[in-house]
């Protein structure tokens, strides 16, 4: 819980600290509205991460992750008003994950991005 925590925690801060200046216009594609999924993150080197990453928010491309220690992170982004007024994001993170049992496991945290 505690690494799915903190993966969704780095991805809301990645979120907030997009680009979002013009009313109704997002320079991010990270914040139109709708559903996300990692595939539009990128890593240091500027590789797009897919669905499922380990505990470090990678994906090992190379090799085989272990089944049982991968996490999913998904994004929902609604706007806060009505047409060009919009001046606010909602922003809600889900990370979701299998424990040793194999049973699923799901958190969820919201925030907001505010226009510029």
């Amino acid at each position: 819980m505690a690494t799915a925590t903190e993966l969704g925690q780095d991805l809301m801060e990645r979120l907030k600290a997009s680009t979002y200046t013009a009313a109704a216009i997002t320079d991010d594609t990270t914040l139109t509205v709708g559903p996300h999924d990692n595939l539009e993150l990128a890593n240091a080197l500027g590789v797009s991460q897919p669905n499922p990453i380990d505990g470090r928010g990678m994906n090992n491309l190379a090799g085989v992750l272990v089944p049982l220690r991968l996490y999913t992170r998904t994004w929902t982004v609604t706007d806060d008003g009505l047409g060009v007024n919009t001046n606010m994001k909602t922003i809600v993170v889900t990370v979701a994950w299998n424990d040793k049992t194999g049973t699923t496991h799901t958190i969820t945290m919201e925030g907001v991005k505010v226009r510029r």
